[in-house]
């Protein structure tokens, strides 16, 4: 059905969503969405695994005609997911799209770069603003979460606790930031350097205090510092290249090959030995493409493991990093409570930590993981949601 209201025809939004692969049923719907019905009342956002699996979920829409803003807020009802519009980019240019039996993250991103922005995920937020920027975003919030992490343990705790983040129509970021240091019992330090604007209202789901900062701030080109005691901050703005250092203890050969992959794999970073250690100053999804583990368990990853439609679970995966650390991040993204045999694959003279490299398209998880552990020795066997890993018999 098309909608007309005051002879002004508004633009349909066409949704398709079927199952992963080509034998399964493709379920047919579709919507039509106007933007002005979009209303203010709390919203139900997907987070964590459901999110992932919404991100993968393979969708079909088509948008003609609708603003940017209008267009990122019916996705975002329609499939409950949180997005967020960086103020560089303009709001009410319109725009045209259609895909069929794509992700619905892809989606968004090919949506994106259409107006030369990208989006990332900084835990349940879809942060979308312009390409060169947003690639700061993940380090940023990384180095504030490592700010947490110095601060007095009692401080700490406070500022990682999760609360809504929500503001009503032209609200300035001004007044958010200061709600946001009341809701964190933080006190601002001149708060006249934050420049006047006006937003659209804006409802997002719970995050920490160092996430809902970050996505405030950084449409300023600004980031934030916290203070000792942990009972203030400052503004500071955004350096030209963000990056985080971290070390990874290698010994002998395995600390050798390391530098040369990690040279090839992340031409931008920096390598360098420090004693038995080797310290990689990179952007943060380097470090997690390293070690998955690293990686927050709030941040979605849209091309990782999902389930589809249908009920049947699909992965698609390309890393290189250690097998335990691919196990782990695994786990974490599938909610499997992860048991290792480690007494047993040590007598088999099996190293957890070795350096795997795995590539996989579309595949269930029995399959990823036959893939990952036969070539090692290892088997996985799984009960209801325990995954327990274990030396393959002879």
């Amino acid at each position: 059905m098309l909608q007309e209201s005051n002879r002004m025809r508004r633009s349909a939004f066409f949704l398709l969503s079927g199952g992963w692969l080509g034998r399964a049923a493709v379920a047919v719907a579709v919507m039509v969405l106007v933007a002005t019905a979009i209303a203010t009342e709390p919203a139900s956002f997907r987070t964590g695994p459901q999110l992932a699996e919404t991100l993968t979920r393979r969708v079909g829409f088509e948008i003609s005609g609708d603003s940017r803003r209008d267009a990122l807020q019916m996705i975002a009802k329609q499939f409950h997911v949180a997005l967020f519009l960086d103020r560089r980019i303009d709001p009410d240019f319109p725009i045209t799209y259609r895909t069929k039996k794509t992700p619905l993250g892809t989606a968004l991103e090919e949506m994106a770069s259409q107006f030369n922005a990208a989006i990332t995920w900084l835990g349940p937020i879809g942060y979308v603003g312009p390409a060169s920027e947003v690639r700061k975003l993940q380090t940023l919030r990384a180095l504030t979460h490592r700010q947490l992490a110095e601060l007095p343990e009692v401080a700490g705790q406070r500022l990682l606790q999760k609360h809504r983040l929500h503001w009503d129509r032209l609200t300035t970021p001004a007044e958010i930031v200061q709600s946001i240091a009341g809701t964190y019992q933080l006190q601002w330090e001149h708060p006249e350097r934050l420049p006047h604007d006006l937003w659209a209202g804006g409802n997002f789901p719970v995050t920490d205090c160092a996430t809902q900062l970050t996505i405030v701030l950084a449409g300023f080109d600004c980031t934030f510092q916290f203070g000792a005691a942990g009972s203030s901050f400052a503004l500071k703005p955004i350096p030209a290249r963000v990056t985080i250092s971290r070390a990874y203890a290698l010994e002998g050969r395995e600390r050798d090959q390391a530098i040369g992959r990690w040279n090839r794999q992340f031409p931008q970073a920096e390598v360098r030995r420090e004693g038995q250690r080797l310290i990689l100053t990179a952007r943060v999804e380097d470090h997690w493409q390293v070690d998955p583990a690293q990686k927050p368990a709030d941040t979605p990853d849209p091309k990782s493991p999902a389930a589809s439609s249908v009920g049947r679970q699909v992965y698609t995966l390309r890393v290189e990093a250690s097998l335990e650390a691919i196990l782990t991040a695994l786990a974490r993204q599938t909610g499997l409570s992860l048991v290792w045999q480690r007494q047993a694959i040590e007598t088999a003279g099996i190293d957890v930590k070795q350096v795997v490299r795995l590539d996989v398209n579309q595949v269930p998880l029995e399959a990823l993981l036959r893939e990952l552990l036969k070539p090692v020795g290892l088997v996985s066997i799984r009960k209801g949601q325990q995954l327990t890993i274990a030396p393959e018999a002879k």
